[in-house]
């Protein structure tokens, strides 16, 4: 890889590897490349094991599978992982490679904390993908179409006050999530004018144009991202009865998608712009209620780029998709994420008589060929999913329904801010085995072997957010008192003093 000479463009045909015959009917200028600098930042993913290149030929199976790909208007997305950081050179060569091949290719961006040049290309060329692959391409993927996935809830899951389960909701703790903000990857968020919304902007970022427009609230013309917001943060206005689980939280407003999904790597772009971003913004949690379109082991992109996130420390709550079969896309996929089903709350505040929905993804998660069987254990939580009640968009007061895991992502991702602001330095991980622990077990478990509670279709049960709450808050009180200095082989007293509640 070149990381320090910068050539002209016209210098590129130059650096063809033997086999292409070079062509000087190829339109460089309508590719606008901008200038591209190596990054210290970017480093090569693994995708080594993954269950999507069985053949171990470094191209993901579904591009040679022959089954149907997403496509706008004749193209499909591609990322092309180089093996080191990208210069303009390296994009330069990958492109005049893609022409020369019938590929039409159209840039779109390069990776920031991945070495991924991402790329549409010609459907009707995909026979000619493979090619792309040369001795300084690590892996060529396939990238799927993201699309979002489709009153009471917020007391049944205890996180309200409400008449059933006071003084045990979170709310009687009078924590709300304030002090944390909530990035919502979605359509846009109309926070401006919806009266459960306003106040709760801290930053915007439109992903879904050519160029990516920093510092602006983006406008939400599809719903879905005004709904997904209010269930996690929304107010519910002056009469508080469709409050979010975590009113006191504020939004970060990062649109990905418009109403029909986009196979342009965006959620991609906007997890990159979170790990460069987060402390500046104080975000805390990433709410996901979107994911590909097709199943995945959590060794794709976008998954590597979310574990990414929670080994920065941000807790990541993802939907687990509204298929009804086996397998979790991404990035619910991603071992570090917390992932959400979808439970029917009947329409009660009662979590009696909750019941699992059809729709809802189950587990396990395809392989990702590790040793390690629990990180194959999703989802891990359900949440209300059915017939949600929260903002509509381009409206002042109105609130409308919605179903599906994107309705139930939200409610966990509204607790985790409840958690982080019970106690501030909880680890994601930490969150997220309290959230597994205080969850409500609704099914017998599927792998007593693992886990005495974890099942395949509810995880570990339904969400809990006093429980969750109260155990941050007692971890919070919890003295542990141990010698500052030992030597190897001592013997030494820790002591630890506190308690630790076991919810009703």
């Amino acid at each position: 890889m070149r990381t320090a000479v910068f050539l002209a463009l016209l210098l590129l045909t130059s650096l063809i590897p033997a086999g292409f015959a070079v062509s000087r009917d190829i339109d460089r200028e309508g590719w606008d490349l901008p200038d591209i600098v190596p990054l210290p930042t970017q480093v090569p993913l693994s995708f080594e094991g993954w269950d999507r290149d069985a053949n171990n030929d470094r191209i993901d199976d579904m591009l040679e599978s022959g089954c149907t790909l997403d496509s706008e208007n004749g193209m499909i997305g591609i990322n092309v992982h180089m093996d080191g950081p990208i210069d303009r050179v390296d994009v330069g060569r990958i492109m005049d490679r893609a022409s020369l091949l019938g590929l039409t290719p159209h840039f779109l961006r390069v990776g920031i904390y991945t070495t991924a040049i991402y790329l549409l290309v010609s459907e009707s060329s995909i026979d000619n993908i493979p090619r792309l692959l040369t001795s300084d391409v690590n892996f060529i993927e396939y990238r799927p179409r993201i699309v979002p996935f489709l009153d009471v809830s917020s007391r049944s899951v205890r996180s309200a006050p409400s008449t059933e389960y006071s003084p045990l909701t979170a709310g009687d703790l009078s924590v709300t999530g304030e002090g944390i903000n909530i990035a919502v990857l979605d359509s846009g968020v109309d926070n401006a004018i919806h009266e459960s919304l306003r106040g709760k902007f801290v930053y915007g970022v439109d992903f879904t144009g050519t160029t990516t427009i920093f510092g602006v609230d983006p406008d939400d013309k599809d719903g879905h991202g005004t709904h997904v917001g209010g269930i996690a943060l929304g107010t519910g206005g002056s009469s508080g009865k469709y409050v979010g689980t975590a009113p006191g939280a504020s939004l970060v407003d990062l649109k990905i998608f418009k109403s029909f999904g986009t196979i342009l790597g965006n959620s991609d772009e906007a997890f990159e712009w979170i790990l460069e971003n987060h402390e500046e913004r104080n975000i805390r949690v990433v709410q996901c209620s979107f994911g590909s379109s097709v199943t995945t082991s959590g060794k794709d992109t976008t998954a590597q780029l979310a574990n990414r996130l929670v080994d920065d420390g941000l807790v990541v709550v993802a939907a687990a998709g509204n298929d009804g079969t086996q397998g979790m896309p991404s990035p619910a996929s991603a071992d570090k994420v917390i992932t959400v089903g979808a439970i029917n709350d009947m329409g009660t505040i009662d979590r009696d008589d909750d019941s699992l929905e059809g729709f809802s993804n189950r587990g396990p998660r395809a392989s990702d060929g590790d040793l390690d069987a629990v990180d194959e254990l999703k989802p891990d939580l359900t949440a209300p999913g059915r017939d949600i009640m929260a903002p509509k968009h381009n409206s002042i007061f109105e609130y409308v329904q919605m179903t599906g895991t994107s309705m139930s992502c939200p409610h966990v991702s509204g607790i985790a801010a409840l958690m982080l602001e019970a106690d501030p330095e909880l680890t994601p991980l930490q969150v997220k085995e309290i959230l597994r622990d205080t969850a409500q077990q609704t099914y017998p478990p599927s792998r007593k072997d693992i886990s005495p509670k974890y099942n395949y279709r509810s995880g570990w049960g339904s969400v809990d957010a006093y429980g969750a709450v109260k155990r941050a808050l007692d971890l919070k009180d919890l003295h542990i008192e141990a010698p500052a200095e030992a030597r190897a082989g001592e013997e030494i007293g820790i002591s630890v003093s506190g308690a630790l509640t076991k919810t009703p």
